[in-house]
């Protein structure tokens, strides 16, 4: 069930990314309105993402899937932006459109674009850890078998 909601959470990311892209273009092509309403499409998908990574965590309290939640917040914040942008291109305001692409063209390049990670790396470690907290509680009990078996030595 983790691996499904986990693999959901980075399909609604990446086609969240995808469709963003996709507003981008739109607007470069001058189609502000298609591009804000498109970039409304890619909300809807984080927030599916969102979603899927929550119930992810809920399934595997252990997992840190904090960097996820900051990608995720990344993009999250600079669509509104974006929109903004397409505001002023569809109200012909040049100058403040202008230099709002200036800032948000870096934004949008530096958007995190892969928010997965090995995870069978990580089910390994995790699976590493119960066996080595078994190895060690048996050496302990094997120690605690060898020391009582001293103390009975000396008082038999």
């Amino acid at each position: 069930e983790f691996n499904d909601a986990y693999q959901a959470m980075v399909q609604s990311y990446t086609a969240a990314l995808d469709t963003l892209s996709q507003a981008m273009a739109q607007h470069d092509a001058a189609q502000y309105a298609s591009a804000k309403n498109t970039a409304n499409t890619a909300l809807t998908q984080l927030a599916e993402a969102r979603q899927h990574m929550n119930r992810a965590s809920q399934l595997e309290p252990g997992i840190d899937l904090s960097q996820v939640s900051a990608a995720i917040t990344q993009v999250e914040t600079f669509i509104p932006d974006f929109q903004t942008l397409c505001d002023l291109g569809n109200a012909g305001m040049w100058a403040e459109h202008n230099a709002l692409v200036d800032q948000l063209r870096p934004r949008f390049n530096s958007l995190q674009r892969d928010i997965s990670f090995d995870i069978n790396a990580w089910i390994a470690a995790e699976r590493d850890k119960y066996v080595d907290g078994i190895v060690d509680h048996l050496e302990r009990e094997a120690e605690y078998r060898r020391r009582a078996a001293e103390v009975w030595e000396q008082n038999n």
